[in-house]
């Protein structure tokens, strides 16, 4: 994972995350999470991922938990 920050979509907390392009990551992570609960971020390269699937996040990206604990500035 090249990183992780804290970002609301319409009014719900979540993720936007990047990775390295993986089609199996891509493909275990669409599995993983509904679609109504991840939008992609062509133009960035972002995924957005609801809150409550930071657990998910945590068990496909091992070192989401280093994002996870960065103190909240915002």
């Amino acid at each position: 994972m090249r990183q992780a920050y804290r970002h609301g979509e319409n009014g719900r907390p979540g993720w936007r995350i990047g990775f390295a392009y993986d089609q199996e990551m891509v493909e275990l992570l669409k599995k993983s999470i509904p679609h109504t609960e991840r939008t992609w971020y062509p133009d960035e390269r972002e995924w957005w991922i609801a809150e409550e699937y930071a657990d998910v996040l945590e068990r496909l990206f091992p070192d989401f938990v280093t994002f996870r604990n960065q103190p909240q500035l915002f």
